[in-house]
């Protein structure tokens, strides 16, 4: 399971776990390289989930549930059309709770987050696909901050291998070369622990696009 984000060409690794066969589709996009190695200054880091569209649901709520709608999210995403797949993750988020009869998303702790559904919007794999969209789009700040949520809820395996590789290509289009170089590094190590050298090959050729 696996994703980026430039213009790409889109694969999908399939998990299975005790909820079923679980696809991610994950575009492997073309490296963004910096021309300099200066240092970056520290930049807040904004919300993932508050940055999402304010997108009214009431006429979806009649109509759609949340899964069908992050269904449609997930194929704008694939199509690199992201900021309508925001638009849609955005109702689809605010659907599931409305769903579940909650006037407000709960804020569960990392530990407790990892005991969600792969397929729920709480799950660190909604914060993944997010993130993919948000870069689509250049906001690399926020995709960033989607990313980070993503691992420290602790993303599913071989998903966490993508998410740093996607964390790395945002940091690289920040001209945060050292911070890309870690997370290259990482994905590489993991593409390899999971046995996917096509992958693997990627985060090395991505390594290499940022090291002097």
């Amino acid at each position: 399971m696996q994703n980026f984000f430039t213009r790409s060409t889109v694969f999908v690794i399939v998990l299975l776990t005790c909820h079923g066969c679980v696809a991610v589709p994950v575009p492997i996009p073309i490296p963004i390289s910096s021309s300099t190695d200066k240092a970056i200054p520290e930049v807040a880091t904004p919300d993932c989930l508050d940055s999402l569209p304010n997108i009214f649901i009431e006429k979806n709520r009649k109509q759609k549930s949340w899964e069908d709608v992050e269904a449609e999210a997930d194929k704008l995403e694939e199509q690199g059309k992201g900021q309508e797949a925001l638009n849609k993750y955005s109702a689809a988020h605010a659907l599931y709770f409305a769903e579940l009869g909650r006037t407000q998303k709960p804020d569960p702790s990392p530990s407790e987050a990892t005991e969600t559904s792969v397929g729920s919007v709480e799950s660190p794999e909604f914060f993944f696909k997010i993130g993919r969209a948000f870069a689509k789009t250049g906001k690399h700040q926020i995709a960033i901050s989607c990313f980070n949520e993503s691992l420290n809820r602790e993303i599913r395996s071989p998903n966490d291998a993508s998410a740093y590789l996607n964390r790395g290509y945002s940091y690289s289009a920040t001209g945060d070369r050292e911070k890309a170089r870690q997370d290259y590094q990482e994905s590489a190590d993991l593409f390899r622990k999971y046995k996917l050298p096509q992958y693997r090959k990627k985060a090395l050729d991505s390594l290499k696009s940022v090291t002097p």
